[in-house]
């Protein structure tokens, strides 16, 4: 049995046994008792009412935090309301029995009564703030929409100082929205959107830029850009050409990796023909990367001419094992030729055969027609016969005559 149904089994029980030691009248004892008892009933309905209500509206209020953007005095106001409601439930929260006594001297209502007067002002003030959310929600969308992408991108790990910066203009334009400067909020918004625009450019370069950037530099400082200084030029291009692509379109994440793919292809053959240039330093001190890039060139038609294939990020002795592996890939693959020409062969056979079934079934078809007919050619001479034999005994029988 629960803590407050013991309670109210008390004071029922006790108003039972108060009954029956009266030593008044029966009526007067059972209409006492069944007073006391409903006095209990309605007191515990109303604690438990109560009970409900500050249950339901601490869920909403511990809910109720995002809140605080559309107005921060509106969102504080109504948590000092629901403090006040709180103060007043616990007084008698562990005693049901108070519920529904008066809660002061000068005060002609009783504990419930002034909590839910409290909660009344809480519903009235959240109800504002609600209101005022699905107004600001529909006049700042996209700048809501803004803040979101930026906060996914982790704007504020890149660049703490202009994400907090970017906040508060952001909560800015809840206030107006708040104070009903609606146009004050719209040219505050455009602000906002281009400035959030440049972080979130920034943002996109750093995380996807930076890296190739810092190989590029890596490459540099390795001597890189003296060894190969064309492929090392290619592959700066590239980059220059990715940042270009982000900063047009930062939110096309398959045109951004695509672009990012391609510097990471050029950093790796410009790597590879570095090496190699090195490795033939002393064959020609000026055109070592000519010669390499030649044979590379030789290399990349052979791959074309194969399956179109491109090897050039791999080092050049891994480009030609990997032709071979393609080459014998394809003859394997050409082995199946002359189990394809016996398929091949075994087809046209069975359609040579189901050509001379279709020849018999016509033969036999002809065949049929035929015995029909001379059926009906013997049908119609014996049916002559017999007539003529007819006429031959007609003749007899006039001869005799």
């Amino acid at each position: 049995m629960g803590k407050y149904k013991k309670i109210a089994f008390v004071i029922i029980a006790s108003a039972a046994i108060s009954a029956c030691s009266s030593t008044g009248s029966g009526p007067r004892q059972v209409e006492g008792s069944v007073t006391k008892i409903d006095e209990s009933i309605t007191t515990l309905s109303v604690y438990e009412a109560s009970k409900t209500s500050y249950e339901e509206w601490l869920a909403k209020m511990n809910a109720a935090k995002p809140l605080k953007l559309y107005s921060r005095d509106l969102y504080k106001d109504t948590l000092s309301a629901w403090s006040d409601a709180v103060e007043i439930y616990e007084d008698f929260a562990d005693d049901p029995a108070k519920a529904t006594k008066d809660y002061s001297l000068f005060s002609s209502g009783t504990y419930a009564e002034r909590f839910n007067e409290e909660l009344d002002k809480v519903k009235v003030k959240y109800s504002k703030l609600l209101a005022l959310k699905e107004r600001a929600d529909t006049i700042l969308a996209d700048s809501i929409d803004q803040m979101n992408y930026l906060e996914n991108l982790e704007a504020g790990k890149h660049y703490s100082n202009d994400f907090k910066r970017i906040k508060r203009e952001y909560k800015e334009l809840f206030e107006y929205v708040a104070d009903k400067d609606i146009g004050d909020a719209q040219n505050k918004q455009a602000e906002f959107l281009h400035d959030a625009k440049k972080l979130e450019v920034k943002t996109v370069l750093r995380i996807n830029i930076s890296p190739l950037e810092k190989e590029l530099s890596l490459l540099s400082k390795k001597g890189v850009k003296v060894h190969a200084p064309i492929s090392y030029a290619k592959a700066n291009a590239e980059l220059s050409l990715a940042k270009n692509t982000i900063k047009g379109s930062p939110r096309d994440e398959k045109l951004i990796r695509s672009s990012v793919d391609k510097v990471k292809f050029e950093l790796a053959h410009t790597t590879n023909v570095s090496a190699e240039s090195q490795r033939f330093k002393a064959i020609s001190k000026n055109k070592y990367e000519s010669v390499i890039l030649e044979m590379e060139n030789r290399i990349l038609d052979i791959s074309k001419a194969v399956d179109g294939s491109d090897f050039r990020d791999k080092p050049l002795r891994v480009q030609t094992q990997m032709i071979v592996e393609r080459l014998n890939q394809m003859r394997s693959e050409n082995d199946k030729a002359p189990l394809e020409a016996k398929i091949a062969q075994l087809q046209a056979s069975l359609k040579h055969s189901d050509s001379i079934v279709t020849e018999y079934q016509d033969e036999i078809a002809k065949g049929k027609n035929q015995q029909q007919t001379s059926a009906q050619r013997i049908d119609l001479l014996q049916q002559q016969l017999k007539l003529n034999e007819e006429q031959i005994s007609r003749l007899k029988q006039d001869i005799t005559k």
